[in-house]
């Protein structure tokens, strides 16, 4: 949240994401040092901050254009991607569940 929602709107292109290999590597490291449970209530959490976030936008922002690094996409686009991204880690907490 604080990497981007400043940035979507202001002059130029977001900065560059962080490298999404180390992201996750340091999240599951940080999950394995918490209980399931907190896991899952810190992902609610920042969830839920997110969309609160959001909800106050204007409709038309989600359909205006901006720049990451050089890459040009909406709102709509961009939480796509993440919502994408999220389902896969669903994915492979599920299959991790059913091999226990």
């Amino acid at each position: 949240m604080e990497q981007r929602l400043p940035y979507f709107f202001a002059e130029g292109p977001l900065p560059k994401g962080p490298d999404a290999n180390a992201r996750n590597g340091c999240s599951a490291r940080e999950s394995r040092g918490r209980s399931r449970d907190e896991t899952i209530e810190e992902f609610v959490s920042v969830r839920r901050q997110l969309i609160g976030a959001l909800r106050d936008l204007p409709a038309e922002d989600w359909s205006r254009e901006f720049r990451i690094v050089e890459s040009r996409m909406t709102l709509v686009q961009y939480f796509g991607g993440m919502l994408e991204h999220d389902e896969h880690h669903f994915r492979q907490i599920r299959q991790a569940l059913a091999i226990k």
